[in-house]
């Protein structure tokens, strides 16, 4: 077994943030999130033992309801800096 040490993605230091400061509304939020009863409850996290959220935020932010979300948005924006650094570097 090899430990690779590397940087945490910008999503992945966005929840590890979010787990610290137990910003639950932000964690359970999600694009499909208006479920009802137990699925809710499935979905939702509760932080309980933060040592292991924070673990599963390192290896799998996409467990995380709103993790999908997030990681769209930030898609997007770099999207856009990239569109706008190639306009820029055209004109």
């Amino acid at each position: 077994e090899r430990i690779l040490h590397v940087e945490m993605s910008a999503l992945q230091k966005k929840f590890y943030a979010w787990i610290l400061a137990r910003n639950y509304k932000a964690l359970n939020q999600s694009q499909a999130g208006r479920l009802k009863g137990s699925a809710a409850a499935a979905n939702r996290s509760s932080l309980m033992h933060t040592l292991t959220e924070l673990k599963k935020c390192c290896n799998h932010c996409y467990l995380f309801p709103s993790g999908l979300d997030e990681a769209e948005k930030m898609a997007a924006v770099e999207e856009n800096k990239k569109t706008t650094e190639q306009q820029d570097t055209n004109n």
